[in-house]
């Protein structure tokens, strides 16, 4: 079922202006960046009005850290968060249409990624990384290349 009478329209001829303009707009808005500090004020708004659910059992929250626009054409998000799972996809879907209500988009499918902030937690068996000493003079932390500071990986 097509909601919008736009084939027939050109068939005959008429209102092909707005027809091709409401194209040349949806294509602009395919196209269309937005600065990162913009992004994170809608987020964190959003996040004001509404905010991440609690998870049942052990009292975790999902967190927004900031959000930035990896690509346009379709317009993709980043989003970096404290765990992904957190985020049902009902608050996913808030956010969509959240960023939709304040920054356009309209007639562009947008995608959004949630990723977890790495760590030195998240990367390795859940414990930081031992800083790492010059095996010359025996000594941690001083004599590496870091200038005295321990390395994370």
């Amino acid at each position: 079922h097509l909601s919008c009478p736009c084939p027939f329209a050109c068939s005959k001829g008429r209102r092909i202006d707005e027809v091709t303009s409401a194209i040349l707009g949806a294509g602009a808005q395919h196209r269309r960046r937005i600065s990162t500090a913009t992004l994170n004020l809608v987020l964190r708004e959003a996040v004001a009005w509404k905010a991440p659910p609690t998870q049942r059992g052990n009292g975790r929250q999902g967190r927004i850290y900031y959000a930035t626009q990896a690509a346009s054409s379709p317009p993709t998000f980043v989003l970096f968060v404290n765990d992904p799972r957190l985020f049902p996809d009902d608050y996913r879907r808030y956010i969509e249409r959240n960023v939709r209500e304040n920054l356009g988009f309209e007639g562009s499918p947008i995608k959004f990624w949630y990723r977890a902030r790495r760590t030195a937690y998240t990367e390795g068996s859940g414990a930081p990384a031992a800083p790492t000493g010059n095996s010359r003079t025996g000594s941690a932390g001083r004599g590496n290349k870091t200038g005295g500071r321990s390395s994370w990986r």
